[in-house]
């Protein structure tokens, strides 16, 4: 809240919406981490507004990592909520399946954006590099075991799972 003028103004909260890849190859999944973040996440981005989620993952992708991709099968949405430098932020991450030609172990893509870059991990590895949102490791896990799991629906907020 801020005052200006001897006027109150809220500041307006929203959710972000966010289209997420899971790109698997040779039993390892592509993550990405922010420079001097603790957690990684899986790539993707903002849905820009009027943009459908698959077309807005194939620019993110072409963005950051400057390759051609195309999502595939949809896997399912994670509701997310989470503290970054001291305020709360929520977010819905729809994910797809992602053929990215060109990526694959063990080196991963060279990303196109500063502060950012990318890792391949095994299933093992997903609690030690703190996949966030926490629910998509053990979806992860399923789909590196060669498993097609239902789509799924999973959330951060306590309690609503």
């Amino acid at each position: 809240m801020s005052f200006n003028g001897g006027i109150c103004r809220m500041k307006k909260q929203q959710v972000e919406t966010i289209v997420r890849g899971v790109v698997c190859a040779c039993g390892y999944v592509l993550l990405c981490r922010t420079e001097g973040a603790a957690n990684t996440y899986l790539p993707g981005g903002h849905i820009d507004f009027g943009e459908s989620a698959r077309a807005a993952l194939a620019r993110e992708m072409m963005e950051e990592a400057g390759l051609d991709s195309e999502p595939g099968r949809f896997l399912g949405c994670v509701e997310h909520t989470f503290v970054q430098k001291g305020e709360r932020k929520s977010e819905i991450n729809i994910l797809f399946t992602l053929d990215m030609p060109g990526a694959e172990p063990p080196e991963p893509p060279r990303p196109l954006e500063d502060r950012l870059g990318f890792l391949w991990a095994r299933p093992d590895e997903l609690d030690e590099l703190a996949l966030e949102p926490a629910p998509l490791r053990g979806l992860l896990r399923a789909l590196l075991r060669g498993e097609s799991p239902a789509v799924v629906w999973a959330s951060t907020y306590g309690g609503a799972a």
